[in-house]
């Protein structure tokens, strides 16, 4: 094995273990009022979904960016 491989691997397995005590380690139940609906969440799953959900939204908004930008160069 190359050791990219390994070093992703491992970072990978890191990331899974932060998950698990996020998850673990913050088991309150809190209440997440949605307009219309009230919603009883685990904070750990709170926390990870919401870092999920903005990593996305940044990702999605720098790769419009990106795109505009190589445009606008051409």
């Amino acid at each position: 094995m190359r050791l990219n491989t390994i070093f992703l691997f491992l970072v990978f397995v890191l990331l899974l273990f932060v998950c698990f005590l996020l998850l673990k380690l913050n088991q309150a139940i809190v209440f997440l009022d949605l307009l219309f609906v009230d919603i009883q969440v685990k904070v750990g799953f709170l926390i990870l979904v919401s870092f999920l959900i903005g990593s996305l939204l940044t990702f999605t908004l720098e790769m419009i960016y990106m795109l505009k930008k190589k445009k606008s160069e051409n």
